[in-house]
Protein backbone atom coordinates (compact mmCIF):
# COMPACT_ATOMS: atom_id res chain seq x y z
CA UNK A 1 0.00 0.00 0.00
CA UNK A 2 1.11 3.60 -0.94
CA UNK A 3 2.74 5.96 1.56
CA UNK A 4 0.78 8.77 2.81
CA UNK A 5 2.42 11.73 0.79
CA UNK A 6 3.00 14.92 2.66
CA UNK A 7 3.96 18.23 0.44
CA UNK A 8 5.88 21.21 1.63
CA UNK A 9 5.39 24.06 -0.54
CA UNK A 10 8.52 26.38 -0.39
CA UNK A 11 8.22 30.17 -1.58
CA UNK A 12 11.79 31.67 -1.67
CA UNK A 13 12.84 35.05 -0.12
CA UNK A 14 11.63 37.94 -2.79
CA UNK A 15 14.01 40.95 -2.00
CA UNK A 16 11.43 43.44 -3.57
CA UNK A 17 8.58 45.07 -1.51
CA UNK A 18 5.62 43.29 -3.34
CA UNK A 19 4.89 40.50 -1.17
CA UNK A 20 1.13 39.30 -2.45
CA UNK A 21 -0.57 36.14 -1.66
CA UNK A 22 0.90 33.84 -3.92
CA UNK A 23 -1.81 32.39 -6.32
CA UNK A 24 0.20 29.51 -7.99
CA UNK A 25 1.02 27.65 -4.98
CA UNK A 26 -2.86 28.36 -3.44
CA UNK A 27 -3.47 26.84 -6.99
CA UNK A 28 -1.17 23.64 -6.72
CA UNK A 29 -1.97 23.38 -3.04
CA UNK A 30 -5.87 22.99 -4.00
CA UNK A 31 -5.08 20.29 -6.29
CA UNK A 32 -2.74 18.44 -3.40
CA UNK A 33 -5.11 18.46 -1.23
CA UNK A 34 -7.68 16.78 -3.97
CA UNK A 35 -5.73 14.28 -4.45
CA UNK A 36 -5.71 13.17 -0.52
CA UNK A 37 -2.29 14.83 -0.04
CA UNK A 38 -1.51 16.66 2.89
CA UNK A 39 0.30 20.00 2.04
CA UNK A 40 1.93 22.84 3.86
CA UNK A 41 3.47 25.90 2.66
CA UNK A 42 6.67 27.72 4.12
CA UNK A 43 6.41 31.04 2.43
CA UNK A 44 10.32 32.55 3.27
CA UNK A 45 9.44 36.39 2.64
CA UNK A 46 7.53 35.58 5.76
CA UNK A 47 9.72 34.22 7.90
CA UNK A 48 12.08 36.78 6.98
CA UNK A 49 9.58 39.16 7.90
CA UNK A 50 8.60 37.43 11.54
CA UNK A 51 12.88 37.99 11.78
CA UNK A 52 12.80 41.29 11.18
CA UNK A 53 9.44 42.12 13.86
CA UNK A 54 11.53 40.19 16.53
CA UNK A 55 10.95 36.58 16.41
CA UNK A 56 13.75 33.70 15.35
CA UNK A 57 15.97 33.78 12.31
CA UNK A 58 14.00 32.70 9.07
CA UNK A 59 16.47 29.65 8.96
CA UNK A 60 15.09 28.77 11.97
CA UNK A 61 11.58 29.04 11.11
CA UNK A 62 12.60 26.62 8.10
CA UNK A 63 14.37 24.24 10.13
CA UNK A 64 11.08 24.16 12.46
CA UNK A 65 8.67 23.67 9.85
CA UNK A 66 10.54 21.05 7.72
CA UNK A 67 10.70 19.33 11.28
CA UNK A 68 7.07 19.48 12.33
CA UNK A 69 5.81 18.58 8.89
CA UNK A 70 8.51 16.09 8.03
CA UNK A 71 7.68 16.19 4.15
CA UNK A 72 7.94 13.41 1.94
CA UNK A 73 8.22 15.62 -1.02
CA UNK A 74 9.32 19.33 -1.43
CA UNK A 75 8.57 21.99 -3.91
CA UNK A 76 10.10 25.07 -5.18
CA UNK A 77 8.42 28.01 -6.89
CA UNK A 78 11.82 29.24 -9.00
CA UNK A 79 11.38 32.76 -10.82
CA UNK A 80 14.26 34.35 -12.27
CA UNK A 81 14.19 37.48 -9.85
CA UNK A 82 14.94 34.96 -7.01
CA UNK A 83 16.80 32.47 -8.57
CA UNK A 84 19.44 32.69 -6.18
CA UNK A 85 17.09 32.86 -3.02
CA UNK A 86 15.71 29.65 -4.86
CA UNK A 87 18.98 27.84 -4.85
CA UNK A 88 19.76 29.50 -1.33
CA UNK A 89 16.30 28.16 0.01
CA UNK A 90 17.00 24.66 -1.51
CA UNK A 91 20.48 24.54 0.23
CA UNK A 92 19.02 24.98 3.49
CA UNK A 93 15.68 22.81 2.93
CA UNK A 94 18.57 19.60 1.59
CA UNK A 95 20.42 20.23 5.00
CA UNK A 96 16.92 19.71 7.23
CA UNK A 97 15.22 17.25 5.06
CA UNK A 98 15.63 13.89 3.15
CA UNK A 99 12.90 14.29 1.06
CA UNK A 100 13.18 14.68 -2.56
CA UNK A 101 13.14 18.29 -4.13
CA UNK A 102 11.46 19.32 -7.18
CA UNK A 103 11.50 22.94 -8.72
CA UNK A 104 8.49 24.53 -10.48
CA UNK A 105 7.74 27.68 -11.98
CA UNK A 106 8.35 30.20 -14.73
CA UNK A 107 12.61 29.66 -14.52
CA UNK A 108 12.76 26.44 -13.32
CA UNK A 109 10.40 25.68 -16.64
CA UNK A 110 12.42 27.15 -19.26
CA UNK A 111 16.13 26.22 -17.46
CA UNK A 112 15.48 22.60 -16.60
CA UNK A 113 18.37 21.33 -18.17
CA UNK A 114 20.71 23.87 -16.23
CA UNK A 115 19.19 23.49 -12.98
CA UNK A 116 19.31 19.48 -13.03
CA UNK A 117 23.14 19.79 -14.39
CA UNK A 118 24.85 22.99 -12.05
CA UNK A 119 22.41 21.86 -8.67
CA UNK A 120 22.28 18.87 -7.30
CA UNK A 121 20.18 19.46 -4.54
CA UNK A 122 17.14 19.46 -6.51
CA UNK A 123 16.07 15.76 -7.81
CA UNK A 124 13.65 17.00 -10.49
CA UNK A 125 11.78 20.02 -12.11
CA UNK A 126 8.20 19.78 -13.37
CA UNK A 127 7.85 22.29 -16.49
CA UNK A 128 4.47 24.16 -17.25
CA UNK A 129 1.27 24.03 -15.21
CA UNK A 130 1.43 21.18 -12.35
CA UNK A 131 -2.45 21.00 -10.93
CA UNK A 132 -1.93 17.43 -12.37
CA UNK A 133 1.70 16.65 -12.24
CA UNK A 134 2.57 17.72 -9.08
CA UNK A 135 0.22 15.46 -7.04
CA UNK A 136 1.20 12.66 -9.63
CA UNK A 137 5.08 12.92 -8.58
CA UNK A 138 3.81 12.68 -4.75
CA UNK A 139 2.22 9.72 -5.83
CA UNK A 140 4.89 8.24 -7.67
CA UNK A 141 7.41 8.74 -5.37
CA UNK A 142 5.04 6.93 -2.77
CA UNK A 143 4.95 4.09 -4.60
CA UNK A 144 1.65 4.57 -6.47
CA UNK A 145 1.95 5.87 -9.68
CA UNK A 146 5.26 5.80 -12.32
CA UNK A 147 7.72 8.74 -12.90
CA UNK A 148 7.25 7.57 -16.45
CA UNK A 149 4.16 8.39 -16.59
CA UNK A 150 4.66 12.36 -15.64
CA UNK A 151 3.85 14.84 -17.79
CA UNK A 152 6.65 17.76 -17.87
CA UNK A 153 8.75 15.86 -15.42
CA UNK A 154 12.67 16.40 -15.91
CA UNK A 155 14.76 14.35 -13.95
CA UNK A 156 18.13 12.74 -14.31
CA UNK A 157 18.80 9.34 -15.48
CA UNK A 158 21.87 6.99 -16.20
CA UNK A 159 21.77 8.17 -19.70
CA UNK A 160 21.58 12.04 -19.13
CA UNK A 161 18.75 14.30 -18.34
CA UNK A 162 15.25 13.27 -19.31
CA UNK A 163 12.87 15.33 -20.36
CA UNK A 164 9.11 13.74 -20.72
CA UNK A 165 6.17 15.56 -22.65
CA UNK A 166 4.40 18.19 -21.28
CA UNK A 167 0.56 16.90 -21.49
CA UNK A 168 -2.39 19.41 -22.77
CA UNK A 169 -2.83 22.46 -21.29
CA UNK A 170 -5.78 22.08 -18.09
CA UNK A 171 -9.35 22.86 -18.95
CA UNK A 172 -9.73 25.99 -16.33
CA UNK A 173 -13.55 24.91 -15.92
CA UNK A 174 -11.82 21.99 -13.47
CA UNK A 175 -9.56 23.94 -11.84
CA UNK A 176 -10.18 24.21 -8.11
CA UNK A 177 -10.44 27.41 -5.98
CA UNK A 178 -7.39 28.30 -5.16
CA UNK A 179 -6.68 27.72 -1.33
CA UNK A 180 -5.74 30.52 0.27
CA UNK A 181 -5.96 29.38 3.76
CA UNK A 182 -2.57 27.79 3.23
CA UNK A 183 -0.72 30.72 2.97
CA UNK A 184 -3.14 33.07 5.47
CA UNK A 185 -3.30 30.52 8.30
CA UNK A 186 -0.30 28.52 7.85
CA UNK A 187 0.28 25.15 10.94
CA UNK A 188 3.28 27.41 12.04
CA UNK A 189 1.97 29.34 14.73
CA UNK A 190 4.80 32.39 13.93
CA UNK A 191 4.02 32.88 10.20
CA UNK A 192 0.35 32.49 10.58
CA UNK A 193 0.81 35.66 13.18
CA UNK A 194 2.51 37.74 10.40
CA UNK A 195 1.23 36.20 6.64
CA UNK A 196 -1.82 38.54 6.47
CA UNK A 197 -0.02 41.91 7.23
CA UNK A 198 2.42 40.88 5.15
CA UNK A 199 0.74 39.87 2.31
CA UNK A 200 -1.38 43.85 2.85
CA UNK A 201 2.31 44.79 1.58
CA UNK A 202 2.20 44.84 -1.62
CA UNK A 203 1.50 46.99 -5.55
CA UNK A 204 -2.35 46.37 -4.78
CA UNK A 205 -2.26 48.17 -1.41
CA UNK A 206 -0.81 51.43 -3.18
CA UNK A 207 -3.60 51.27 -6.16
CA UNK A 208 -5.65 54.64 -5.71
CA UNK A 209 -9.05 53.50 -5.26
CA UNK A 210 -8.02 50.75 -3.09
CA UNK A 211 -7.37 53.28 0.02
CA UNK A 212 -9.01 51.56 3.19
CA UNK A 213 -9.51 47.83 2.08
CA UNK A 214 -7.93 44.96 2.40
CA UNK A 215 -7.03 43.82 -1.12
CA UNK A 216 -6.64 40.05 -2.61
CA UNK A 217 -5.23 38.79 -6.27
CA UNK A 218 -7.28 36.46 -8.15
CA UNK A 219 -7.19 35.80 -11.63
CA UNK A 220 -9.49 34.92 -14.10
CA UNK A 221 -7.32 33.45 -16.87
CA UNK A 222 -4.06 31.45 -17.52
CA UNK A 223 -1.98 32.18 -20.66
CA UNK A 224 -1.81 35.28 -23.41
CA UNK A 225 -2.03 35.29 -26.60
CA UNK A 226 -0.06 38.27 -27.81
CA UNK A 227 3.23 36.19 -27.87
CA UNK A 228 5.06 39.46 -27.18
CA UNK A 229 8.96 39.12 -27.35
CA UNK A 230 9.88 40.18 -24.43
CA UNK A 231 7.68 38.33 -22.03
CA UNK A 232 7.82 34.58 -20.99
CA UNK A 233 4.42 34.21 -19.68
CA UNK A 234 2.63 33.67 -23.56
CA UNK A 235 5.63 30.82 -23.51
CA UNK A 236 5.12 29.25 -20.43
CA UNK A 237 1.27 29.00 -21.20
CA UNK A 238 1.55 28.06 -24.43
CA UNK A 239 0.51 24.80 -26.09
CA UNK A 240 2.71 21.94 -25.58
CA UNK A 241 4.40 21.13 -28.85
CA UNK A 242 2.75 23.83 -31.13
CA UNK A 243 4.39 26.84 -28.65
CA UNK A 244 1.46 28.52 -29.79
CA UNK A 245 0.60 31.24 -27.57
CA UNK A 246 -2.87 31.02 -25.85
CA UNK A 247 -5.38 32.53 -22.90
CA UNK A 248 -7.85 30.60 -21.44
CA UNK A 249 -10.62 31.89 -19.56
CA UNK A 250 -12.10 30.42 -15.97
CA UNK A 251 -15.73 30.05 -16.83
CA UNK A 252 -17.97 33.08 -14.59
CA UNK A 253 -19.43 31.09 -12.35
CA UNK A 254 -15.99 29.92 -11.12
CA UNK A 255 -14.90 33.34 -10.78
CA UNK A 256 -17.95 34.63 -8.76
CA UNK A 257 -17.61 31.61 -6.38
CA UNK A 258 -13.98 32.10 -5.45
CA UNK A 259 -15.14 36.30 -5.05
CA UNK A 260 -17.47 35.16 -2.63
CA UNK A 261 -14.86 33.06 -0.58
CA UNK A 262 -13.03 36.15 -1.13
CA UNK A 263 -15.54 38.11 0.77
CA UNK A 264 -16.32 35.65 3.61
CA UNK A 265 -12.50 36.26 3.80
CA UNK A 266 -13.16 40.02 4.65
CA UNK A 267 -11.15 41.48 1.34
CA UNK A 268 -12.98 44.60 -0.25
CA UNK A 269 -11.05 45.00 -3.19
CA UNK A 270 -9.58 42.40 -5.38
CA UNK A 271 -7.29 42.56 -8.23
CA UNK A 272 -6.67 40.23 -11.23
CA UNK A 273 -3.00 39.67 -11.35
CA UNK A 274 -2.63 38.22 -14.81
CA UNK A 275 -0.75 39.10 -18.17
CA UNK A 276 -4.20 40.73 -19.59
CA UNK A 277 -7.53 40.81 -18.63
CA UNK A 278 -10.01 39.81 -21.18
CA UNK A 279 -12.60 42.95 -21.85
CA UNK A 280 -13.22 43.73 -25.99
CA UNK A 281 -12.49 40.41 -26.90
CA UNK A 282 -14.81 38.56 -24.66
CA UNK A 283 -17.80 40.57 -24.67
CA UNK A 284 -20.35 38.05 -23.22
CA UNK A 285 -17.98 36.78 -20.67
CA UNK A 286 -17.18 40.51 -19.16
CA UNK A 287 -21.10 41.35 -19.88
CA UNK A 288 -21.67 37.97 -17.52
CA UNK A 289 -18.84 39.00 -15.09
CA UNK A 290 -19.53 42.38 -14.30
CA UNK A 291 -23.01 41.75 -13.49
CA UNK A 292 -21.98 39.20 -10.80
CA UNK A 293 -19.02 41.31 -9.33
CA UNK A 294 -21.52 44.14 -8.84
CA UNK A 295 -23.86 42.16 -6.80
CA UNK A 296 -20.81 41.25 -4.42
CA UNK A 297 -19.82 44.87 -4.14
CA UNK A 298 -16.24 44.11 -4.38
CA UNK A 299 -14.05 46.82 -5.93
CA UNK A 300 -11.61 45.81 -8.46
CA UNK A 301 -8.69 46.60 -10.53
CA UNK A 302 -6.93 44.54 -13.49
CA UNK A 303 -3.76 44.91 -16.29
CA UNK A 304 -5.00 44.45 -19.69
CA UNK A 305 -3.78 45.50 -23.51
CA UNK A 306 -4.99 48.73 -25.11
CA UNK A 307 -6.64 46.17 -27.69
CA UNK A 308 -8.72 45.18 -25.03
CA UNK A 309 -10.06 48.81 -23.67
CA UNK A 310 -12.06 51.40 -25.61
CA UNK A 311 -13.61 53.91 -23.78
CA UNK A 312 -17.39 53.59 -24.30
CA UNK A 313 -16.69 50.36 -21.93
CA UNK A 314 -15.55 52.47 -19.10
CA UNK A 315 -19.00 53.48 -17.78
CA UNK A 316 -20.52 49.89 -17.61
CA UNK A 317 -16.54 48.68 -16.02
CA UNK A 318 -17.20 51.64 -13.19
CA UNK A 319 -20.62 50.89 -12.26
CA UNK A 320 -19.04 46.91 -11.93
CA UNK A 321 -16.64 48.35 -9.24
CA UNK A 322 -13.77 48.75 -10.98
CA UNK A 323 -11.51 51.63 -9.75
CA UNK A 324 -7.94 50.69 -11.70
CA UNK A 325 -6.86 49.86 -14.89
CA UNK A 326 -3.88 49.53 -16.44
CA UNK A 327 -2.06 49.16 -19.88
CA UNK A 328 1.13 48.44 -21.56
CA UNK A 329 1.84 51.11 -23.91
CA UNK A 330 5.51 50.35 -23.43
CA UNK A 331 6.22 53.03 -25.80
CA UNK A 332 4.90 56.10 -27.46
CA UNK A 333 7.16 55.41 -30.18
CA UNK A 334 5.61 53.78 -33.19
CA UNK A 335 8.32 51.95 -35.15
CA UNK A 336 9.18 50.19 -31.77
CA UNK A 337 5.77 49.59 -30.80
CA UNK A 338 5.60 47.99 -34.31
CA UNK A 339 8.63 45.87 -33.78
CA UNK A 340 6.96 44.68 -30.59
CA UNK A 341 3.95 43.66 -32.35
CA UNK A 342 1.91 45.83 -30.03
CA UNK A 343 -1.27 48.21 -30.76
CA UNK A 344 -0.02 51.82 -31.41
CA UNK A 345 -2.88 54.08 -31.17
CA UNK A 346 -1.79 57.39 -28.54
CA UNK A 347 -5.13 59.24 -29.51
CA UNK A 348 -7.32 56.04 -28.18
CA UNK A 349 -4.88 55.81 -25.18
CA UNK A 350 -5.51 59.51 -24.24
CA UNK A 351 -9.39 58.61 -24.97
CA UNK A 352 -9.24 55.89 -22.51
CA UNK A 353 -7.33 57.93 -19.61
CA UNK A 354 -10.23 60.56 -20.36
CA UNK A 355 -13.36 58.37 -19.87
CA UNK A 356 -11.38 56.87 -16.68
CA UNK A 357 -10.93 59.99 -15.19
CA UNK A 358 -14.67 60.74 -16.19
CA UNK A 359 -16.25 57.14 -14.14
CA UNK A 360 -13.58 57.37 -11.19
CA UNK A 361 -11.25 54.66 -12.27
CA UNK A 362 -7.84 55.27 -11.56
CA UNK A 363 -5.61 54.44 -14.99
CA UNK A 364 -2.04 54.10 -15.40
CA UNK A 365 -0.08 53.23 -18.63
CA UNK A 366 3.03 50.98 -18.30
CA UNK A 367 6.20 51.95 -19.98
CA UNK A 368 9.47 50.22 -20.60
CA UNK A 369 13.01 51.57 -21.95
CA UNK A 370 15.92 49.86 -24.05
CA UNK A 371 13.63 47.91 -26.61
CA UNK A 372 15.09 46.63 -29.79
CA UNK A 373 15.29 49.73 -31.99
CA UNK A 374 15.51 52.26 -28.87
CA UNK A 375 18.31 54.45 -28.31
CA UNK A 376 19.30 57.71 -26.12
CA UNK A 377 17.54 59.91 -28.57
CA UNK A 378 14.30 57.58 -28.13
CA UNK A 379 14.47 57.72 -24.23
CA UNK A 380 14.84 61.26 -24.28
CA UNK A 381 11.97 61.62 -26.05
CA UNK A 382 9.46 59.21 -24.54
CA UNK A 383 10.49 61.27 -21.10
CA UNK A 384 9.36 64.44 -22.99
CA UNK A 385 6.07 62.45 -23.94
CA UNK A 386 5.45 61.75 -20.42
CA UNK A 387 5.74 65.50 -19.39
CA UNK A 388 2.90 66.52 -21.54
CA UNK A 389 0.45 63.55 -21.97
CA UNK A 390 0.80 62.20 -18.61
CA UNK A 391 0.36 65.18 -16.34
CA UNK A 392 -0.97 63.90 -13.35
CA UNK A 393 2.08 60.97 -13.01
CA UNK A 394 -0.01 57.88 -14.00
CA UNK A 395 2.63 55.60 -14.77
CA UNK A 396 5.26 53.31 -13.47
CA UNK A 397 7.95 52.10 -15.42
CA UNK A 398 10.61 48.97 -16.47
CA UNK A 399 13.66 48.42 -18.54
CA UNK A 400 13.63 46.26 -21.31
CA UNK A 401 15.44 42.76 -20.09
CA UNK A 402 15.97 39.35 -21.49
CA UNK A 403 14.16 36.60 -19.81
CA UNK A 404 15.59 33.03 -20.17
CA UNK A 405 13.71 31.34 -23.52
CA UNK A 406 11.74 34.63 -24.25
CA UNK A 407 12.01 35.82 -28.25
CA UNK A 408 14.21 38.19 -27.39
CA UNK A 409 16.90 36.17 -25.15
CA UNK A 410 17.03 33.65 -28.59
CA UNK A 411 17.44 35.94 -30.62
CA UNK A 412 20.26 37.46 -28.82
CA UNK A 413 21.98 34.33 -28.19
CA UNK A 414 21.64 34.01 -24.39
CA UNK A 415 20.76 30.15 -23.40
CA UNK A 416 19.18 29.32 -19.78
CA UNK A 417 23.11 28.98 -18.26
CA UNK A 418 23.81 32.26 -18.75
CA UNK A 419 21.46 33.32 -15.58
CA UNK A 420 23.42 30.64 -14.00
CA UNK A 421 25.16 32.52 -10.53
CA UNK A 422 28.87 31.73 -11.48
CA UNK A 423 28.52 32.26 -14.95
CA UNK A 424 30.79 34.23 -17.05
CA UNK A 425 28.79 38.17 -17.48
CA UNK A 426 31.50 38.72 -19.79
CA UNK A 427 30.27 36.24 -22.28
CA UNK A 428 26.82 37.62 -22.59
CA UNK A 429 28.32 41.41 -22.80
CA UNK A 430 29.81 40.18 -25.91
CA UNK A 431 26.61 39.20 -27.36
CA UNK A 432 25.40 42.80 -26.64
CA UNK A 433 23.81 42.04 -22.82
CA UNK A 434 24.60 43.76 -19.37
CA UNK A 435 24.47 42.05 -16.21
CA UNK A 436 21.76 43.94 -13.55
CA UNK A 437 22.83 42.23 -9.79
CA UNK A 438 20.30 41.43 -7.54
CA UNK A 439 21.29 43.89 -4.49
CA UNK A 440 20.88 46.92 -6.59
CA UNK A 441 18.19 48.33 -4.29
CA UNK A 442 18.35 51.66 -6.16
CA UNK A 443 17.07 49.94 -10.12
CA UNK A 444 15.14 47.57 -8.13
CA UNK A 445 12.62 49.23 -5.57
CA UNK A 446 12.10 51.83 -8.67
CA UNK A 447 11.57 49.17 -12.30
CA UNK A 448 9.32 46.67 -12.44
CA UNK A 449 11.66 43.50 -12.09
CA UNK A 450 14.70 44.61 -13.41
CA UNK A 451 17.80 43.16 -11.48
CA UNK A 452 18.98 39.38 -11.42
CA UNK A 453 18.68 39.31 -14.94
CA UNK A 454 20.28 41.02 -18.14
CA UNK A 455 19.53 44.08 -20.31
CA UNK A 456 20.15 45.44 -23.75
CA UNK A 457 24.11 46.69 -23.22
CA UNK A 458 23.41 50.21 -24.24
CA UNK A 459 21.21 50.34 -20.47
CA UNK A 460 23.87 50.89 -18.40
CA UNK A 461 23.19 51.14 -14.57
CA UNK A 462 24.00 54.61 -15.12
CA UNK A 463 21.58 55.15 -17.90
CA UNK A 464 18.90 53.75 -15.71
CA UNK A 465 19.67 55.77 -12.66
CA UNK A 466 19.32 59.12 -14.98
CA UNK A 467 16.41 58.15 -16.57
CA UNK A 468 14.70 57.66 -13.28
CA UNK A 469 16.35 60.84 -11.93
CA UNK A 470 14.74 62.54 -14.79
CA UNK A 471 11.02 60.88 -13.88
CA UNK A 472 11.47 61.54 -10.25
CA UNK A 473 12.25 65.18 -10.77
CA UNK A 474 9.02 65.15 -13.42
CA UNK A 475 6.83 64.26 -10.69
CA UNK A 476 5.65 61.18 -11.13
CA UNK A 477 5.12 58.77 -8.53
CA UNK A 478 4.34 61.91 -6.59
CA UNK A 479 0.48 59.90 -5.10
CA UNK A 480 2.37 57.51 -3.85
CA UNK A 481 4.89 59.11 -1.61
CA UNK A 482 3.32 58.50 2.00
CA UNK A 483 4.18 54.79 1.43
CA UNK A 484 7.28 54.84 2.88
CA UNK A 485 10.10 52.13 1.82
CA UNK A 486 11.29 51.42 5.52
CA UNK A 487 10.98 47.61 6.11
CA UNK A 488 7.69 46.60 7.99
CA UNK A 489 5.81 49.42 5.90
CA UNK A 490 3.96 49.67 2.64
CA UNK A 491 6.01 49.25 -0.51
CA UNK A 492 5.78 51.52 -3.34
CA UNK A 493 6.61 50.44 -6.92
CA UNK A 494 5.95 47.14 -8.48
CA UNK A 495 8.79 44.48 -8.27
Amino acid sequence: MAEHPRVLLALPYYRGTNHSLFLGIASLAAALKESGIEVEVLDEDVAVFAENHGECSSADTVRRVVADFVPSLVGIHVNTPNYLSALHLAGMLSDFSDAPLVAGGPHASAAASSILTHHPEFDFVLRGEADNSLPALAWALAGKDALEDIPGLSFRSGSGIIHQKRDCLLDLATLSIPDRSVLLEPTDMVLKQYARTLYQQNFYATIPGFAGYEVAGAFVSRGCDAGCGFCFPSSFWAEPGTGKPVRRLRPVATVLSELLEIQRLCFGAVFFDEPTFPIASTPAWISSFCSGIKELNLVWGAPTRLDEVHPDLIPDLAESGLRYLYFGLETPHFHILKDMGKPADLVKVREIMNACDANGVNCDVSLFFGAPFEDDDTIDATLEWMDHNLPKGNAFFSLAAYWPETPWAKKQGLSPDFWEPDFNRTEAEKKGAIWYPENIVSIDRFYSNSTGTYHPAFLTIERALEIKERIISSGFRARFSRYSRTSGERGVFPN
